[in-house]
């Protein structure tokens, strides 16, 4: 139904679309046609389950708002509900077959409104394959391996034999290898026995065995339902097996299964308005989904986009990211993202993923991340990252329960401002609680870092990571608790000065690594910590260490020089009676 709401604002009469599910128009699709064909720009989306949502936004749909009516709890699903499972005598796993209407590039369901657990094997820890790499890495911004990897080389993994079952069903299984900072996430081909070999389904982001990880995972295999909650999809059979708890066998069950990657797409929209609904239910495409889990779409998805504002909405429950945009004047703001395959939110430009030298990047900051939330993110790609963003202020945002970094940045004259970040990294390696690699005069200031937990199998957790080429920031008035490695400046950047942190360490030592960059100064902060204070930089580029307050118990003061990564002498510092830094000594 086209009704007409009569408005006043001012002078000023405004006309809506009525979106609602026992209406005439209720489907997302019926109201933006509706829109098309009308000229009305704004839709109202009364309450209710809008299921198997899916539309595409083009340059006709330019100024439109989508908006909840304001009187109840408005979803646009992704999915659709399906009942009807029976239990097999057997295993007592619950069971569905799915018909041809059914896609079954899917990787996961929701039972009863809660997100499944993707049978994994093994259920913890690793596989082990025999991959050999060792070209050597030349750094991101030296065009990454030192010898291209081959096609086959990216798509061959030798598995160990006495670690696969006699009887594994390959067709069904999905795996995870492990990089350092990402993973690729694929498929299997083929399965040869006699060399012990996967074909993979497509290309891997790095090769087995790169920066020297042999780990890798099986999913969506029966050998993974060990526990209540896990699920597989055998798609040779076009099943749905769950392995029920007492609830589903309780009470009757409803499963959601996922059409689509995004419920909106938007390519080339300018001046869109999504406000105050509910997101839910997408899946996401295999492949290797490369840094950051960028090639994997959002619930919402733009290209190309210019002036979009997303607030108050909520993503939850989905496969995929919560929202993914390239362009300009993205706001995204009031917004919360939880318990999604990848990552919360992502904003980058139309050449998405490409570092240039810091020399050519001069955009402005057209962008803004202001008071969301965002958690639980990454469940299905680790490599995710809470939240991304180029060219964007970063303000008053709630990060945590991340597999990769917390918050990363990129772009001149950033401002990563109030945000609180805790519990990330929690899969991988090189990356941090809040990171940005490549750019200059950006500031970090005012935020809190906390509850990055030590992992023997990880490389220590850090909370600000300056990587290659970042150069001239300010990293000021900022909390951080019980992190070993609290700041650390990485390759031919400059400039950077610390100041007035507090660090609260006061379980571990401290270690500030700034090799292979130059003139890092830490002037004001307060470090607090059990065992040695130590800076680490590369032999012949100078630093400053000034005005520092330490508190140290069982530990010293030092500075670690280094020639290339090889540690090489190591100094200790000189304190007055008040424990203020006045020097080092490197005579």
């Amino acid at each position: 139904m086209f009704e007409y709401f009569l408005a006043k604002w001012g002078s000023i009469m405004e006309q809506y679309i009525i979106l609602s599910t026992d209406g005439p128009i209720s489907t997302l699709q019926q109201a933006v046609d509706r829109s098309r064909e009308t000229g009305c720009k704004h839709i109202l989306v009364r309450p209710g389950i809008y299921y198997a949502s899916a539309v595409v936004l083009d340059e006709r749909d330019c100024g439109l708002i989508l908006e909840s009516d304001g009187t109840g709890t408005a979803t646009f699903s992704g999915s659709v509900a399906i009942d009807g499972f029976e239990r097999d005598a057997d295993t007592g796993f619950l069971y569905r077959q799915l018909d041809e209407s059914f896609s079954t590039d899917f990787r996961m369901i929701c039972a009863n409104g809660r997100y499944l657990n993707k049978a994994r094997f093994p259920k913890t820890g690793t596989l082990t394959h025999k991959n050999e790499w060792d070209v050597p890495w030349m750094s991101t911004f030296g065009n990454g391996w030192k010898r291209k990897p081959t096609h086959e080389e990216l798509t061959t993994l030798i598995y160990t034999p006495e670690e696969i079952p006699a009887d594994f069903r390959y067709k069904n299984a999905e795996i995870i290898v492990y990089h350092d900072w990402d993973e690729s996430f694929v498929g299997i081909d083929g399965m040869d026995k006699e060399s012990n070999t996967f074909t993979l389904s497509s290309e891997c982001g790095h090769p087995p065995a790169a920066f020297f990880h042999h780990e890798y995972t099986v999913f969506n295999t029966v050998e993974g339902m060990t526990e209540p909650l896990d699920w597989y999809l055998d798609k040779e059979q076009r099943k749905i097996f769950i392995f029920p708890d007492e609830e589903m066998l309780s009470k009757p069950l409803t499963v959601t299964v996922p059409m689509t990657y995004s419920i909106i797409k938007m390519d080339g929209c300018k001046d869109i308005t999504v406000k105050g609904l509910q997101f839910t239910g997408c899946t996401s495409a295999l492949g290797a989904a490369e840094f950051g889990a960028q090639r994997v779409a959002g619930a919402i998805d733009g290209f190309d986009v210019d002036n979009v504002t997303i607030d108050g909405i909520t993503v939850a429950n989905s496969g995929g990211m919560g929202v993914r945009f390239t362009g300009t004047n993205i706001t995204v703001k009031n917004s919360q993202f939880n318990t999604l395959g990848a990552g919360g939110i992502w904003i980058g430009i139309n050449d998405e993923y490409l570092y240039t030298p810091y020399e050519e990047q001069e955009q402005g900051c057209s962008s803004l991340v202001e008071n969301c939330t965002v958690h639980h993110t990454g469940i299905d790609y680790y490599a995710s990252i809470g939240l991304y963003t180029r060219h964007t202020r970063v303000i008053g945002n709630r990060v945590d329960h991340t597999p990769y970094s917390g918050i990363s940045v990129g772009g001149d004259n950033v401002v990563v401002e109030g945000n609180i970040v805790s519990d990330t990294m929690r899969k991988l390696n090189d990356g941090a609680a809040i990171y940005t690699i490549g750019y200059k005069n950006g500031v970090m200031r005012n935020n809190m870092v906390f509850g990055l937990t030590p992992d023997p199998m990880r490389s220590p957790k850090l909370a600000f990571y300056l990587d290659e080429h970042t150069r001239d920031w300010i990293v000021e008035n900022n909390y951080i608790k019980d992190c070993p490695k609290p700041f650390n400046h990485h390759i031919n950047g400059t400039g950077v000065i610390v100041r007035n942190n507090v660090i609260d360490n006061a379980n571990t030592s401290v270690e500030c690594p700034c090799v292979r960059s130059e003139n890092v100064s830490f002037i004001g902060n307060m470090f607090t910590c059990k065992g040695n204070l130590q800076i680490n930089a590369t032999k012949g580029m100078s630093h400053t260490f000034k005005d520092n307050i330490v508190r140290i118990t069982d530990g010293e003061l030092m500075w670690q020089e280094y020639v290339d990564y090889t540690p090489d002498e190591l100094y200790a510092f000189t304190v007055d009676d008040s424990n203020t830094i006045l020097k080092i000594t490197t005579e």
